[in-house]
């Protein structure tokens, strides 16, 4: 929402000492008075205008502008800068849902095939860099859900890569604990994994159920999830910067092996997602758009009612979005991407015969 400053009018008034001066202060004060009415009604007026030009877009569009944003932005190699992988993914996939396969949709995606399927790119730990599943993961989510995986055609070696992340705990690797001076298992990096590797088939149901109990080990008594054992959360671990994110993203994950409304687990996940709705998502606008995609997924309507207003109210004047706990200022492809895929898959197509009448979810 844009933010404006009221009017205010402030009078200054002169006393007079003699008898005509004071006659004249008194005819001059009627003449003030009108003047004073007439001057507070423009001022009413302006910060009515300010205040109604203030108000969020409708969805449809909210979504026309974030889609305008992201393909304003897009560059000429289909991306929207350096390593900008984990954005680029669900810019592309956001512009999917609204475009299917045009010009600008495959560009993105074209850039994103070579990345993934170069061994050398720097998310697979090319040029020295640390490897990290989340962003692999994400990508070829993004692939499998635009119905695009056939674009792969070196699909069998990007999932073998992928699953080499997975260690003995059943976590994949990624985040870099100082603590340690290691890299760690995450549950970004599992969620996100696991969601690439669902959405292509290819996880093996033993492996997919060993990532399952890693991230059900990291669940905290109110529902939420941890970034790994020892670590709450990382405001520079961009795929799961807080504990809200986090918790959606392991909830879309758990939901895609199957963990049904019934699993306490999942209960307790949404019972803190509902919590986090009602008090505005702490001013997060990507965990509200993994919220929604999860409150979707389960068919709560009004709780996706109540993240998609916030989304809606969270959007720059340029069109984009940007998380309150980014590093960067402006808007950006990423916070930009993933709210206008919760705008598009959530909203009012969301949950067709099957709310749960916003109440927390209890058996």
């Amino acid at each position: 929402m844009i933010n404006q400053p009221s009017v205010t009018f402030r009078p200054s008034i002169k006393n007079r000492s003699s008898r005509r001066g004071n006659s004249r202060t008194n005819e001059g004060r009627g003449s003030w008075k009108v003047t004073t009415i007439l001057l507070l009604s423009l001022c009413l007026l302006v910060e009515v205008n300010l205040i109604q030009s203030a108000e969020a877009l409708s969805q449809n569009d909210s979504i026309a502008a974030a889609i305008s944003w992201l393909m304003l932005h897009q560059q000429s190699d289909g991306s929207y800068g350096s390593f900008t992988e984990p954005q680029t993914a669900p810019a592309a996939y956001a512009m999917w849902i609204r475009f299917q396969d045009t010009a600008k949709v495959l560009l993105s995606y074209n850039w994103l095939k070579n990345q993934l399927q170069n061994s050398t790119t720097w998310f697979w730990g090319g040029g020295g860099n640390l490897a990290e599943a989340d962003i692999p993961g994400e990508i070829l989510y993004s692939f499998g859900q635009s119905q695009n995986l056939h674009m792969l055609n070196l699909l069998p070696g990007v999932t073998t890569n992928l699953r080499k992340f997975q260690q003995a705990n059943g976590g994949f690797t990624g985040y870099f604990d100082t603590a340690l001076n290691r890299n760690v298992t995450s549950s970004v990096d599992t969620a996100m994994a696991l969601l690439g590797l669902i959405s292509s088939n290819s996880i093996s149901a033993t492996k997919e159920q060993s990532a399952v109990n890693y991230l059900l080990s990291l669940q905290n008594l109110d529902g939420s999830f941890n970034l790994t054992k020892s670590v709450r959360s990382s405001s520079l671990y961009s795929l799961g910067p807080e504990p809200i994110s986090i918790t959606a993203l392991v909830t879309l994950a758990l939901k895609d092996a199957s963990l049904s409304i019934g699993n306490s687990t999942i209960i307790s996940a949404l019972n803190y997602l509902v919590t986090s709705a009602s008090a505005n998502f702490s001013g997060h606008v990507y965990a509200a758009a993994l919220s929604i995609l999860v409150f979707s997924k389960f068919s709560d309507a009004s709780e996706v009612t109540i993240a998609d207003n916030f989304i809606l109210q969270q959007q720059n004047i340029d069109g984009g979005f940007r998380d309150i706990i980014r590093s960067s200022s402006g808007s950006n492809a990423l916070d930009t991407g993933w709210a206008a895929t919760a705008l598009l898959m959530g909203g009012s197509t969301c949950c067709n015969g099957g709310g749960r009448g916003g109440g927390m979810y209890r058996i």
